[in-house]
């Protein structure tokens, strides 16, 4: 008994023995559980990419997809089998692969999300390693490497404007100015240094420009610039510019764009005038006459205007009678006319001549300076002038006055002439006989 358990073990002894050191040879079919397989990394099929693009470095920070194609060279069956990926001699993960392998070759693909994160800049070797679970046949063609390069973050960077909208005072004669103020920073320069170029636009084309122009950054304190804008005169309240700051970074190994964007609105002036073709016009007393006049917004608001005749009063106690055909005109556009019609009515008083001029003060309002506070008007005098006389008004008085001044006239014509005959007679009468 002691002899056959002497025997075993010594063929136990042979056995291991020769699978140690004849490590390639492979168990015969029959003899034991089967073949073992012989997993190893396909030549040039280990990968990385970032974002889908295949690339040996990326970024601290992003997360880099690394690959391998795993294929079986020997006849084993494979139940499981896992691959690991290594950073040096450090650990990165480890993640199974398809574990059906049924025959060779057979291939199977091998992946690991490596988030750089937590990696030094620099290069690093990167290796995986497969392993089969029931043992491998050859585990010198198991694993692969290469060397990835992980670079340093770029700088971020802070663009703003403020105030993000600011309204500009233009008129009629007058550009507008306007003056917004910019702050840039840059974090992550790691004592570098950063070429910052500053341009502004307007969409609007008007001119503008960042002072200064370009800014050296080498911390990550906030430096400020400032936006000069020029607004154009007589722009509508309803074109407002927006600007457009663009802030370009250059560094070593990087270059940054930022954007920040505010808005330049023209604030409402208001303005009207009154014109006419005929200002002045004669009228005969009693008579009608109707004068036109056009009402034209010249601000770069829609308004609204107020028609009066502010000499009113006065004309009414002097017998004109006055009618404006609107005392308001609405919602007027920049630049767009409106008419409105005047009819007057010389005083009717009884006159056997007048001649005389008048005045007819008529003014628009503005009621959009109103709601701001503000008097805008435009005053236009127009000038009947009175000439002729008034028969409507001859009424009995102004005839029997007439009657008698005639009359009186005639009276005194035949008197004077009476008495002239009368002397020429007495004086025939007087003179001596000379027969």
């Amino acid at each position: 008994m002691k002899m056959a358990r002497l025997v075993v073990a010594s063929i136990c002894v042979m056995v291991l023995a020769q699978g140690l050191w004849s490590p390639a040879v492979r168990p015969c079919r029959g003899d034991g559980p089967g073949p073992l397989p012989d997993l190893y990394i396909v030549p040039g099929e280990f990968s990385f990419s970032v974002g889908g693009v295949a690339t040996l470095a990326a970024v601290k920070g992003n997360l880099v997809s690394i690959s391998a194609l795993v294929a079986n060279a020997a006849p084993g069956n494979i139940t499981s089998a896992v691959a690991s990926f290594f950073c040096g001699t450090a650990l990165l993960g480890m993640t199974p692969i398809r574990t059906n392998f049924s025959g060779y070759p057979e291939l199977a693909l091998a992946n690991f999300i490596w988030d750089t994160s937590f990696a030094d800049t620099g290069n690093h070797t990167i290796r995986v390693e497969v392993n089969a679970s029931g043992g491998d046949a050859n585990m010198t063609n198991n694993s692969a490497e290469a060397v990835f390069r992980v670079t340093p973050a770029p700088p971020s960077m802070e663009l703003s404007l403020e105030p993000g909208e600011l309204q500009v005072v233009v008129t009629e004669t007058m550009n507008g100015q306007a003056t917004f103020i910019g702050t840039i920073r840059m974090q992550g320069l790691d004592g570098s240094m950063a070429v910052v170029n500053l341009e502004a636009r307007l969409d609007t084309g008007w001119f503008c420009m960042c002072s200064p122009s370009t800014i050296v950054i080498y911390d990550d304190s906030t430096h400020s610039f400032s936006v000069s804008v020029v607004v154009p005169e007589q722009t509508m309240v309803d074109l407002p510019g927006e600007l457009n700051v663009t802030a370009r970074a250059t560094g070593p190994g990087y270059q940054l764009n930022a954007t920040a964007r505010a808005l330049a609105t023209p604030m409402p002036y208001y303005r009207v005038m009154i014109e006419s073709d005929i200002p002045y016009i004669e009228i005969a007393p009693g008579n009608i006459v109707t004068f036109t006049f056009s009402v034209t917004n010249k601000g770069n608001a829609i308004d609204s205007y107020e028609i009066e005749i502010i000499n009113l009063k006065d004309l009414v106690n002097n017998h004109w009678t006055l009618m404006l055909s609107t005392s308001e005109v609405k919602n007027v556009a920049p630049g767009e006319s409106r008419n409105v019609r005047l009819t007057a009515q010389s005083p009717r008083d009884p006159t056997l001549w007048k001649e005389g001029p008048a005045v007819i003060n008529i003014r628009a309002t503005s009621e959009g300076a109103w709601d701001s506070s503000l008097m805008v008007s435009y005053t236009f005098p127009v000038y009947p002038y009175e000439r002729g006389s008034y028969p409507l008004y001859y009424n009995w008085w102004t005839i029997g006055l007439t009657v008698a001044i005639l009359a009186a006239l005639a009276i005194a014509v035949a008197w004077r002439w009476r008495s002239k005959r009368k002397k020429a007679a007495a004086g025939k009468t007087g003179e001596p006989d000379s027969r």
